[in-house]
């Protein structure tokens, strides 16, 4: 069995779409003893769209890659090193593995999507996982450096955000992972199910959440539009509602709610100098109770809401 580790780099990710521009692996045997010929850092031109954008990210922390970006324009595109990559993730008797899988994943299902070629269904495990199950106390999402960091493990001569490099370090928490369990990679996965996924689920769920999240964004927007506005303050305090907190984690079907409401002559508010505060459910309600003195306005189930605003 051989154990094989790899990472990828993109230049942007616009579009929800990930431009790849270098590809990276590390192979060892069953002891974590590395195969000589394994380690490579291929250099992909990301293509006419693969405009780098890595530093002063507005939602991510910057990026500097191993090579200048000119080297990368030299190189031969995606749809060049398919078929190699391909052969590479087929591979039998090979366990392979990632540092946040769900990530590399999506950039090589972007690809094959974008240079319109056959989807790669391939198994691979996520040590983050594996390392965060381990060390629960780590409340953030740990980087790679993290936890090489928590491990007591040297980066010295380690080229960062070099694909053959991360996938190196990938390997080092892995093994100091079994080393510290006194477990192999296959017993830590086994207690960690989760951590094993296939690259066309794993992406098809991507592709969900992302929708959901849009979704979720929109409604957010429109949330605070409805927000803006303060109604007349001579309102009757009985046609006045607002919403909990869970109500606005389900934030697409609390606005069509609201908007219902409103539409029936009831104004939204957005403290609780209300005449009622509509709850999502009986846990909500309760937990409500706990919090709040109710005695200042009507406490109502969504149901009950339509009803009292539909007389």
């Amino acid at each position: 069995m051989k154990y094989a580790f790899f990472d990828t780099e993109s230049s942007n990710c616009y579009g929800n779409c990930y431009k790849m521009c270098e590809w990276g692996t590390f192979v060892t045997d069953s002891a974590f003893n590395p195969i000589p010929g394994t380690n490579k850092d291929i250099l992909i031109n990301p293509g006419r769209d693969g405009k780098f954008n890595l530093t002063g990210r507005k939602d991510g922390r910057d990026l500097v890659l191993a090579h200048e970006e000119r080297e990368y324009r030299f190189a031969n595109t995606f749809d060049h090193h398919y078929d190699n990559i391909k052969f590479f993730l087929e591979q039998k008797d090979t366990m392979f593995f990632l540092w946040a899988a769900e990530n590399d994943i999506q950039v090589i299902i972007d690809q094959c999507i974008r240079y319109r070629l056959p989807k790669i269904s391939f198994v691979t495990h996520d040590v983050q996982m594996l390392f965060k199950k381990e060390f629960p106390e780590v409340k953030d999402t740990p980087s790679l450096e993290k936890a090489m960091e928590i491990l007591g493990l040297s980066m010295d001569g380690i080229v960062q955000h070099r694909p053959d490099e991360d996938s190196r370090m990938t390997m080092m928490v892995l093994k100091a992972l079994c080393e510290k369990t006194g477990k192999s990679a296959e017993e830590l996965i086994a207690e960690c199910p989760k951590c094993r996924m296939e690259s066309l689920s794993a992406y098809d769920d991507l592709q969900r959440r992302h929708a959901e999240n849009v979704k979720r964004k929109e409604a957010g927007r429109a949330l605070a539009k409805l927000m803006e506005t303060e109604p007349d303050p001579n309102v009757p305090k009985e046609r006045t509602f607002t919403v909990s907190a869970e109500m606005k984690r389900h934030i697409v079907e609390t606005i069509a709610a609201i908007k219902r409401w409103i539409s029936r002559g009831y104004y939204f508010r957005t403290n609780l100098d209300v005449g009622y505060l509509v709850y999502y459910d009986e846990n909500n309600k309760n937990l409500l109770i706990e919090q709040l003195r109710t005695d200042e306005f009507h406490l109502v189930s969504i149901d009950e809401f339509d009803g009292i605003t539909g007389k």
